[in-house]
C-alpha cells in the first residue's frame, strides 16, 4: 500500500511539474496582444479573444488565429502565415519577416476591419444617436471589399456608392451616392441629410474598440458606428 501510495504521489509531481512547464510559454508569459509592424507594408493587430486584423500591402483581412501545441507560434489561417511570437515582435516561418510591437503614439488608427458587417450609427455631430428620435437609431453603413462600395440606410432612405480606402493611414474618400427617393417627415429624420453630409465629408476614419469614427482632418468625429455583425 505504501509503494502504491509512493507511486502515485511520484506521478502527481510528474503531471504538476509537466503542466507548470508547459504553461511557460508565449501564449501565457507575454503581453503578446497589440499592434505589431513590419514598419513598411505589414500590420497585424492581435486582440486578446484570438481574433486578428491584418494588413498586407494595402489589403485588409480579418479572421481568428490559432496557437500551435507549445504555444510559440501563431498561425493565420485565412491567410496561410505562421509567426513565432516572441518579446515585443513577430518572426515569420516562411520569409523570416520581423514584426515589431507598436505602443504608445505609434499605435495605428484603424485596429480592426472595415468589413463584415453593418455599423450602426450611435453618435452625429457629437449628440448621441437617441438625440434624434426612433428613425436614426436604424442608420447604418455596411463597407463590401470586392467591389469597394458602401450603402446603408439613414433613417428613412437607402443609399450606397463606391469608396477608395487606405487603412495603413486611415484615409478614406467616398464617391458619389445615390440614394432612394422617399419623402419622410415623420420626428426624427432630420438625422439622414446630416448623415449624408458627414459621409460626403470624411477624408479619414478610425476604428477602436469596435467603434468606427468617420472624421474630417483633425477636427471631432463628424459620425460614430457600432459593428453590428451579420
Amino acid at each position: 500500500m505504501n509503494v502504491l501510495k509512493f507511486a502515485l504521489s511520484l506521478s502527481l509531481i510528474s503531471v504538476l511539474g509537466t503542466s507548470s512547464f508547459a504553461q511557460d510559454n508565449s501564449r501565457n508569459s507575454l503581453d503578446w496582444s497589440g499592434h505589431y509592424s513590419s514598419g513598411k507594408n505589414m500590420h497585424l493587430t492581435l486582440n486578446e479573444n484570438q481574433t486578428y486584423t491584418l494588413v498586407n500591402n494595402g489589403k485588409t483581412t480579418s479572421g481568428k488565429f490559432s496557437w500551435s501545441r507549445n504555444g510559440d507560434m501563431i498561425t493565420l489561417p485565412k491567410n496561410n502565415l505562421s509567426f513565432k511570437v516572441g518579446e515585443n515582435n513577430l518572426t515569420g516561418t516562411r520569409y523570416g519577416t520581423r514584426l515589431e510591437k507598436q505602443s504608445g503614439a505609434s499605435d495605428p488608427v484603424v485596429s480592426g476591419s472595415l468589413y463584415g458587417g453593418k455599423w450602426m450609427l450611435i453618435e452625429l455631430n457629437g449628440k448621441p444617436v437617441s438625440a434624434y428620435n426612433k428613425h436614426a437609431k436604424s442608420a447604418y453603413i455596411s463597407f463590401t471589399e470586392k467591389d469597394m462600395r458602401f450603402g446603408g440606410f439613414g433613417g428613412c432612405n437607402s443609399y450606397g456608392g463606391t469608396f477608395e480606402v487606405m487603412p495603413e493611414t486611415g484615409r478614406i474618400k467616398f464617391g458619389q451616392s445615390v440614394s432612394t427617393m422617399k419623402a419622410c417627415f415623420a420626428d426624427g429624420v432630420e438625422a439622414e441629410p446630416l448623415l449624408m453630409k458627414a459621409i460626403r465629408s470624411a477624408d479619414n476614419y478610425t476604428i477602436h474598440n469596435g467603434v468606427l469614427s468617420l472624421n474630417k482632418a483633425r477636427m471631432a468625429p463628424l459620425a460614430r458606428f457600432q459593428m453590428i455583425v451579420k
